[in-house]
């Protein structure tokens, strides 16, 4: 089934290079939006969509709240790369609600038997592998994936998820920079390949982190060498695509995270702006100081 998505999308940038093309699962539950950056990102928890023939999930005491304006923001995080590069990151998105489906649990939690929504669910999990197949090929292995959620939590801050729990933050970067820690990091591969030879603990909170690089742009962000650990507060550090689709994985070899983003950055379109445009530049220097890759050019 892979092969058959990476077949049918190549085909599809061959024959219109350069213009915006979106693959549509069954009934549109799912969409893929084929970018030419070395950016995938996808969004799980924000559609709408609640059709008769999906009943409600009811399997596992399931967690049903839609992250609201995530498929907004993910959009307007797509329009700031567009108007930044030239290009447009890979963008995956279940329109089906949560209710229905989670995007971000394994099958039988997601889909809890029904076979329209396991459909869904695969058509997800496919397009994000053929997505991170084309970065990987085109951009020589430094492709970057962002699962990308709403947290409701009252600290205005965003909480970067690379696997690696809120109690293991807490501890020193020695013990961060221990084997076991970046084995279960989903920026592992970076570790070993990132250009300026940065430790484990310096790539999740040292000067050039992605939380750093954000809280300096006025986006306050755990973990960040601001704030290098969230306390005693509840911290989402990693879900089933943070762990299926980055080097966490057996045999991926993907950097990513997953990126909560609080309500402040999503609930009004100027303050998504305001966010996407941030996002877009940092992650263009993000990739630029850690894997020497320069999306300004291409």
């Amino acid at each position: 089934m892979k092969n058959f998505y990476l077949i049918l999308v190549l085909s599809l940038i061959y024959l219109q290079k350069g213009q915006a093309q979106v693959l549509y699962g069954v009934h549109k539950y799912i969409q893929y939006h084929i970018g030419t950056l070395p950016i995938v990102i996808s969004v799980p928890h924000g559609g709408h969509v609640a059709p008769a023939n999906i009943p409600n999930r009811t399997c596992n005491t399931p967690t049903t709240v839609t992250d609201a304006y995530t498929i907004e923001l993910a959009r307007q995080i797509d329009t700031a790369f567009l108007n930044l590069t030239g290009s447009r990151p890979h963008l995956i998105i279940c329109n089906l609600k949560r209710t229905k489906i989670d995007c971000n649990r394994n099958i039988a939690e997601g889909a809890c038997g029904n076979s329209h929504a396991e459909t869904a669910w695969n058509e997800y999990q496919n397009f994000i592998d053929t997505a991170q197949s084309i970065s990987q090929n085109a951009y020589a292995g430094k492709a970057f994936y962002i699962d990308l959620h709403g947290h409701g939590k009252p600290i205005s801050r965003l909480e970067l998820g690379y696997g690696i729990t809120g109690s293991d933050l807490s501890n020193t970067d020695s013990f961060l920079n221990t084997p076991a820690q970046i084995a279960s990091s989903s920026i592992e591969n970076l570790v070993s390949s990132n250009v300026n030879g940065y430790s484990h603990a310096e790539l999740l909170r040292g000067k050039f982190a992605l939380g750093t690089l954000l809280a300096n742009s006025g986006f306050p962000s755990v973990p960040s060498q601001q704030t290098p650990d969230p306390g005693t507060t509840n911290y989402y550090f990693s879900g089933y695509n943070t762990n299926n689709h980055t080097c966490i994985s057996t045999g991926n070899t993907v950097n990513g995270l997953q990126l909560e983003c609080h309500q402040a950055v999503r609930f009004s379109y100027l303050k998504r702006k305001a966010f996407a445009d941030s996002l877009a530049i940092i992650l263009v220097k993000y990739l630029d100081i850690h894997q020497n890759l320069n999306l300004l050019t291409n």
